[in-house]
């Protein structure tokens, strides 16, 4: 049988040296508390958004109507605006979908390019999203 009072492993040996558990402990709240104090913490942190999404409904129409009708006018409006890397358009059953990838532009510089007479006047229910 083996012997109760011999300990095997790392556990067993701070079992039997309280000393060096201690010391371990000390050492792992230190570098916490270190770590607390050193940590950049924002409350509102500070990022960049590269990604417009543009959803235009056009209820009851095929894709290709969404294509023509909706897709290529955004395409058309939102291109001469500077600072736009790619133009994706998805067309499907009653919805037309624009993605813009921007480097450095204003969202309200699209939406007004969408639609110049404003969003109280625009014939479309447009939705940017901003993603990140």
């Amino acid at each position: 049988m083996e012997d109760l009072t011999e300990k095997k492993g790392l556990l067993g040996w701070f079992a039997t040296n309280h000393v060096a558990a201690n010391i371990l402990m000390f050492l792992v709240i230190a570098a916490g508390l270190l770590t607390i104090t050193t940590a950049k913490m924002e409350i509102f942190p500070e990022f960049s958004l590269d990604m417009i999404s543009i959803s235009v409904p056009y209820r009851g129409a095929s894709p290709a109507d969404v294509e023509e009708g909706v897709c290529r006018r955004v395409e058309e409006a939102i291109a001469a605006v500077e600072g736009i890397k790619r133009i994706t358009s998805t067309a499907g059953e009653g919805m037309g979908s624009t993605v813009i990838e921007v480097e450095e532009c204003d969202w309200c510089t699209i939406c007004e390019a969408v639609c110049p007479t404003g969003a109280i006047l625009c014939p479309f229910e447009i939705v940017i999203e901003e993603n990140r």
